[in-house]
């Protein structure tokens, strides 16, 4: 397993908990950043070493990222670094469609004046990055867009659930990729929701909102066949 640079935690005093907390997130942050690729073995030993703590720590934290679908165990492999397959890619976005057609449901519904000008504010953003191709502004605005989204449903549990999928297609810079090649035409999707909003029409908000992800995926799903899946192999034989 390629080593990473040394830990911060080598030599550092601090309770198990929060040593756990840390093992893990820098693990996850590995994971995203594609510092460990696909398929590659995570060792407890190794690991172990490497950060200068006992397995326990190492084992708690491994445990919870293949309870996320960080992780998978291949036997006598062990654990290794999860591959996105197609089929999870597709079962991944028709059960994020369901929810944020929900949630664009409910804005409309719910949505106080504030919030939805603050909305406003994160489109025109999103409009002015595109402009100046500037995927990186770009994102964070459609980030603080969908989180407007989310608090004027108050459904923050939505909300987690929707993090958590989005981890999972964000992996191998698939989502920044995909969402980044749909910048300007995506601009219009999101006046679509933003305007059925504004108008109080829920019916209006589901669907469009259903239409956008439906691109939104069909763009991943397109980019993992062509790009990423010839280019790593598809781990799990899909």
């Amino acid at each position: 397993m390629r080593r990473p640079a040394a830990s911060p935690l080598n030599g550092v005093a601090m309770p198990d908990t929060t040593r756990q907390d840390l093992v893990y997130n820098s693990l996850k942050e590995r994971i995203m950043n594609l510092t460990y690729r696909p398929g590659q073995p995570l060792v407890e030993v190794e690991l172990a070493d490497e950060f200068g703590v006992s397995r326990t720590p190492i084992r708690e934290a491994l445990q919870r990222l293949e309870n996320e679908g960080m992780l998978v165990n291949a036997g006598r492999r062990g654990r290794v670094v999860y591959t996105l397959s197609i089929a999870d890619t597709r079962e991944l976005f028709d059960i994020k469609t369901s929810i944020e057609a929900l949630v664009s449901r409910r804005a409309a519904e719910r949505a106080s004046e504030s919030q939805i000008a603050a909305m406003r504010r994160a489109l025109e953003d999103m409009r002015a990055a595109a402009a100046q191709e500037d995927v990186d502004v770009w994102f964070q605005a459609d980030k603080r867009f969908h989180d407007h989204l989310f608090d004027a449903a108050a459904m923050p549990r939505a909300q987690e659930l929707v993090r958590t999928l989005n981890e999972k297609w964000h992996r191998l810079r698939v989502g920044y990729t995909a969402l980044g090649m749909r910048m300007h035409s995506s601009l219009g999707e999101h006046q679509a929701i933003m305007d059925a909003i504004a108008n109080r029409d829920p019916d209006a908000a589901a669907r469009v909102t259903a239409d956008h992800l439906e691109r939104v995926g069909k763009t991943v799903v397109d980019m993992l066949e062509k790009v990423v899946l010839p280019f790593i192999g598809d781990q799990n034989g899909q």
